[in-house]
């Protein structure tokens, strides 16, 4: 278990809306406040952030030597460059994720 989690505010968007999506027992509103309670921790995304994320989806899109034509998307940029820039281990059910040059370590869920 992480000491830590956060989430970036972006991705907790991406998170409600595919929770309602797949009809999940609370609405989004009420899924969130359950996620703060339990003590996730919601962090902005900063410029340098966004550049960062820039960065790193551009690599992946330019590094597909498998040709399985996967790539990082917005929201798993910028997951990635706020967790940089806090020092926190990046953690995540994509195994692709291992390969990408992060600054920080990675922990799959599975």
């Amino acid at each position: 278990m992480l000491a830590v989690a956060v989430v970036p505010a972006s991705a907790l968007t991406e998170a409600l809306y595919r929770a309602v999506e797949r009809r999940h027992a609370l609405p989004a509103g009420e899924l969130y406040q359950s996620l703060l309670v339990a003590g996730i921790a919601v962090e902005a995304v900063t410029e340098p952030d966004a550049v960062r994320a820039g960065e790193l989806i551009a690599w992946s899109r330019t590094h597909d030597e498998d040709r399985l034509h996967r790539s990082l998307s917005l929201g798993d940029g910028l997951c990635i460059a706020v967790a940089e820039r806090l020092d926190l281990v990046v953690t995540g059910g994509d195994d692709y994720w291992a390969s990408v040059p992060m600054r920080v370590d990675y922990a799959p869920f599975r």
